[in-house]
């Protein structure tokens, strides 16, 4: 948000709707407001700019059947390459890896 300079207003926004906070609890309205879009339109964007910017990686572990192939359907439309991993004991020895230098991405483990 700082980088499309809407960060700031997004804070006035907030802030100056302290008055209204039981109707504006969780910002939502001054997000719109200060970014012209709602979080859910959002979301794809930053998500986006997150994976491509900021995230080595993605790790995801456990869940029934029905949420990890919704969630490798999520990674499918944001064409983020991921595995799932049995136990969360898992997905962390792999980040715990990748930050050792141990294992690379697109390596087997």
């Amino acid at each position: 948000m700082d980088a499309e300079g809407t960060l700031w207003p997004f804070y006035e926004a907030w802030r100056d709707g302290l008055e209204e906070l039981e109707e504006d609890r969780k910002g939502l309205k001054a997000f719109t407001k200060a970014t012209g879009m709602t979080p859910k339109e959002a979301d794809a964007a930053w998500r986006k700019y997150f994976l491509e910017n900021i995230a080595i990686t993605v790790v995801r572990y456990g869940g029934t059947s029905l949420q990890r192939t919704s969630s490798r359907l999520a990674s499918m439309k944001l064409h983020v390459p991921s595995r799932i991993y049995g136990s969360r004991e898992d997905a962390i020895d792999i980040i715990r890896g990748l930050r050792a230098g141990t294992i690379a991405l697109g390596s087997e483990g």
